[in-house]
């Protein structure tokens, strides 16, 4: 929610440069599968062969990467990647459907940008923000394809690794 919202925000509510290209890119992220978004980090961020570490090596002289994607560090990037556009899609048509007015009322008497998101859009938005949040609980619950895909092969399902995950959920 703290990537979409405000991202959705920006792209309803503001006149940014090419607001078209960040909600077609957000809406092809939206249909990929879990799965295939893990493939294309693996072969992005790989340690050895991934195409972004080797552009940083290459630029930079590095012996190494500087992403490592078979880490847990790098299966919240995956989820991340995955899951943030159901945040986007909820908050980018509640912001869509909602009137402006109320904004612009409270931009003529004076309010600054920060008051008016915090008193009059947020809590326009609010249920879209919790139906938001919900369902991309639910879908996190649901994507097993990231951590299949690149937690297995790098070994984070040994139990010394899993097991401060397990006691901070109450497994």
């Amino acid at each position: 929610m703290a990537l979409g919202t405000p991202l959705a925000w920006l792209v309803s509510r503001t006149n940014m440069p090419w607001r078209w290209l960040i909600r077609f890119c957000v809406f092809g992220a939206f249909v990929a599968p879990g799965f295939v978004n893990a493939l294309s980090w693996t072969l992005l961020a790989g340690p050895n062969a991934g195409l972004l570490n080797k552009w940083w090596m290459a630029l930079t002289g590095a012996n190494s990467g500087l992403l490592n994607i078979f880490s847990m560090s790098g299966l919240v990037l995956v989820s991340l990647a995955t899951i943030y556009p159901l945040a986007f899609l909820f908050m980018y048509n509640a912001f869509e459907m909602m009137d402006s007015e109320m904004e612009e009322a409270a931009r003529t008497l004076g309010a600054s940008t920060w008051r008016i998101v915090r008193t009059v859009t947020l809590p326009l938005a609010l249920p879209a923000l919790i139906v938001g949040f919900l369902m991309m609980f639910l879908e996190t619950l649901i994507l097993y394809g990231a951590p299949a895909f690149i937690g297995v092969p790098a070994r984070i399902y040994r139990k010394r690794a899993v097991e401060p995950l397990a006691l901070a959920m109450g497994i």
